[in-house]
């Protein structure tokens, strides 16, 4: 359905913004101030829990220290005397009030209690704990031999010179720690329970469930008639957390009664590194009993502030509205032709005062326009008929420059085809000379690579001739060396000569001293025997200079081929260092060639390059003359056009004029019909 008033559409429009608006910051209001509750509730069950636990753990180390302090005298140190032992430990419990019974247990597991009764302690798990790690320790609960009830035992090593002596403990009821946790109140049904290390519920205020309920099992004791035969994982989940992270933790579950909770689990910190857990829950239903009625307040509250809104809407709508349709009202008459002066309706000095007075002054303004339309509209029928004939007469004239014009149109199409195929040939002679560019520009990089190349080889080829000469040098002094060692040789030669020639005369001497002293007969006996001594030497001195000298020859005869070698190399290096010195003068013809062929190039490079750009410059102005031309050509032929139209609209023109006359006619007699 079209909706047509004014007044409608404002409550329309505005209704839905104004509910939206509210929506959002009711929405945003109920956010964070349920947040803010939330957090408070929160944060008070923290700061419950964290107390209680502290107060639980105080209590405890509380106990520890006296129990230390007791166990830091002298007499209970020694241990040997029974009837002492018994004495000390009965006036401590009565001194100190919080114990049901204090006992010492020796190294052998036998004890004795503050009330003189005797036990065997030895398979009790705070007397092996003790033992072994000989430092404080709170058992489990456990039933007490002396009162028969549940109570924990807080136990103590007794060290004497470096040595474990003995243990002492003192034993709690867990009824303290009932009334502990049966003070804790937490809003208004919310409460407070404890469990050791391993899950069992120590304290609660429901008494049946101490002992009976175990937070690390899901399966519940039978015995206990509960609704629930399992405990919420979350429950079990939250507890093992703290247990095991040592830290404060928070989260929902469904408690044993069935019934949504919410609760802060916190740890209390035992002498042996284990922990006990202090839990504050409250049902999720009471926690959060303000955020609910903060959400009935709100949605109150914005169904109130919307129901005013529509009312509110309702009456600036219909307050903007009335003087819109006065207004309305006054178009209507005036669509009539009736523009008849009427009292004023609307005096407001706002937006809507001054449209209506604009109105006013429109209508006043068509009235005075009326009336200059009758007075002018004779006016133009006579003008009409001057029209006419100056319309024909400009009508030719278009005609004559139309056919001019064409003409010239066709001259400027002909220049623009012969610039076009100028501009073709300029390209293509700009791309072979910028293809010409790059081949030079490859040559001139080629040119210079084998200008490097060519230094590069003349250092080279300079290194060569520096070893050749060294070589050369090498060559000489190993000539020189073998010919000294030949001469050497031939000198050594001459000596075993003369060595061999005096070893033949000592042979001679010998064997004349044997025949003297054979004619001396038995006195020249032993001159005899050194006779022939000395001819023996003087043979071997005679062969072995014999066989040096064929050793001497021989070394003689490679001497001399090493020599006659050594002149070949010698040569032979002295030729490849002239020959490297020719190559050498060569390389460096080559590289000035090579430079020189590369600054040619260069030159050649640059002047193409000039070359490609003096093209590109044509290419470049032929295409801007070809835009020009081509301009014109368009602009002619536009003119053209024009003037054809023009010929033709001073035709229409004078037709139109025909006409204009008659529809003056026709305006006098419209204007008539309205009423000023």
């Amino acid at each position: 359905m079209k909706v047509t008033s004014i007044q409608t559409r404002l409550l329309i429009i505005l209704l839905p913004v104004f509910i939206l608006s509210l929506g959002i910051l009711s929405c945003l209001s109920y956010y964070l101030s349920s947040g803010s509750l939330e957090k408070s509730i929160d944060d008070t069950a923290r700061a419950t829990s964290t107390d209680y636990a502290n107060r639980i753990e105080n209590m405890i180390q509380d106990r520890i220290v006296r129990l230390e302090d007791l166990a830091s005298v002298p007499a209970i140190q020694k241990g040997s005397d029974k009837s002492e032992l018994v004495t000390l430990m009965a006036q401590a419990k009565q001194r100190m009030g919080m114990f049901d019974v204090i006992f010492f247990i020796s190294p052998d597991g036998s004890g004795v209690r503050s009330d003189g009764s005797l036990g065997k302690h030895n398979d009790r798990d705070y007397f092996k704990r003790v033992v072994e790690t000989k430092t404080a320790y709170v058992s489990n609960p456990l039933y007490s031999k002396t009162t028969g009830k549940l109570a924990i035992n807080l136990t103590v090593p007794v060290v004497y010179n470096g040595q474990l002596v003995g243990i002492l403990g003192g034993s709690c009821s867990l009824e303290k720690l009932s009334d502990i946790m049966g003070s804790l109140r937490f809003m208004d049904s919310g409460f407070g329970y404890l469990a050791d290390s391993a899950g069992v519920v120590i304290a609660h205020p429901r008494t049946e469930l101490i002992t009976k309920l175990k937070l690390s099992e899901s399966n519940i004791d039978a015995e206990l008639k509960l609704p629930k035969a399992e405990l919420d994982n979350r429950l079990i989940n939250l507890f093992e957390t703290t247990v095991e992270n040592g830290r404060q933790v928070q989260g929902r579950y469904t408690y044993i009664d069935g019934v949504s909770h919410r609760a802060v689990f916190t740890p209390i910190e035992l002498p042996d590194g284990m922990h006990w857990v202090m839990i504050v829950t409250v049902a999720e239903a009471e926690a959060t009993k303000e955020v609910a009625i903060l959400s009935r307040t709100m949605l109150v509250v914005s169904v109130i502030f919307i129901t005013f809104a529509i009312l509110f809407i309702f009456y600036i709508s219909k307050l903007f509205a009335k003087p819109i349709r006065i207004i309305r009202d006054e178009c209507l008459l005036l669509a009539q032709g009736d523009f008849r002066d009427r009292p004023a309706k609307i005096n407001s000095a706002d937006e809507v005062g001054q449209l209506a007075q604009s109105f006013r002054d429109m209508k006043t303004n068509l009235c005075l326009l009326v009336n200059k339309v009758q007075g002018k509209a004779e006016q133009v029928a006579a003008s009409s008929e001057e029209l006419t004939s100056c319309a024909e007469q400009s009508a030719q004239a278009a005609n004559q420059v139309a056919v001019s014009i064409t003409e010239m149109a066709q001259g400027t199409r002909k220049q623009v085809t012969g610039l076009a195929q100028i501009t073709a040939v300029a390209e293509k002679i700009s791309a072979g000379t910028q293809q010409i560019l790059v081949v030079m520009n490859e040559t001139s990089e080629t040119a210079k690579h084998a200008s490097d190349e060519a230094t590069q080889g003349k250092r080279g080829l300079e290194q060569v001739i520096q070893q050749m000469q060294q070589i050369h040098q090498g060559s000489e002094a190993v000539h020189e060396a073998i010919s000294e060692l030949a001469r050497g040789s031939h000198e050594i030669s001459n000596i075993v000569n003369l060595i061999s020639t005096i070893a033949g005369q000592t042979n001679l001497l010998a064997l004349n001293a044997a025949i003297e002293a054979a004619k001396a007969g038995e006195h020249g006996r032993g001159f005899a025997v050194v006779a022939d001594e000395v001819r023996k030497l003087s043979e071997e001195s005679n062969r072995a200079a014999q066989q040096i000298g064929r050793l001497i020859n021989h070394n003689q005869a490679n001497i001399n081929q090493a020599v006659e070698a050594a002149q070949v190399s010698s040569a032979g290096v002295k030729a490849g260092v002239e020959f490297v010195n020719s190559t050498g003068e060569t390389f460096d013809r080559i590289v000035i060639s090579i430079t020189q062929l590369s600054e040619q190039i260069q030159d050649v490079f640059n002047a193409i390059n000039g070359i490609v750009t003096g093209n590109r410059k044509l290419v470049t102005a032929s295409h801007e003359l070809d835009k020009v031309s081509k301009g014109n050509a368009m602009e002619t032929e536009t003119v053209s056009s024009a003037t054809e139209e023009q010929s033709a609209a001073m035709e229409e023109i004078a037709s139109a004029s025909k006409s204009l006359a008659n529809l003056a006619g026709d305006l006098q007699i419209a204007v008539e019909k309205f009423k000023v």
